[in-house]
């Protein structure tokens, strides 16, 4: 269902887009937190409640995935799919603007249900520094290097 939201988006913009992005992200790093906790349904933790144990997990660094965005001038409007931190499927949907070679994202994002106290879809803003095919990228707590090219 996703899927098709972005390939709708995508599509209704080609007739007066310039140009398209593509990036990959790579790696990623909290800096602030390094673990996130969630809900298990098992009964043999310390920390239950019932039948729903809290655990505590690393944050994943390595966030392989697939980002496209369509440009008009300088604003853009995208998504793709990645894993995320929490080492699940995300889909993500945005729209930016860059001067020269920084700029700025804001959207939705899927994915983050596992961890404890999440929505199932929710916001995501970040800025970001395009260096060559290198791309930089900072949100509240982690920062994101990625390949990206826009042609």
């Amino acid at each position: 269902m996703y899927m098709r939201w972005l390939l709708l988006i995508l599509l209704s913009t080609s007739l007066y887009a310039q140009n398209w992005e593509v990036h990959i992200p790579i790696l990623s790093k909290h800096l602030l937190t390094q673990t996130f906790w969630y809900d298990m349904n098992v009964t043999n933790d310390m920390v239950c409640n019932g039948s729903t144990c809290t655990r505590q997990s690393e944050y994943t660094n390595l966030n392989p995935g697939f980002i496209l965005y369509r440009y008009h001038k300088d604003f853009k409007i995208g998504g793709g799919i990645l894993r995320n931190s929490l080492g699940e499927l995300s889909y993500i949907y945005g729209v930016g603007y860059e001067y020269k070679n920084a700029g700025i994202e804001v959207g939705l994002a899927t994915g983050y249900e596992k961890q404890t106290g999440a929505d199932p879809i929710m916001p995501m803003y970040s800025i970001y520094y395009r260096l060559g095919i290198l791309k930089f990228i900072l949100n509240h707590e982690i920062i994101n290097i990625g390949l990206s090219a826009r042609f």
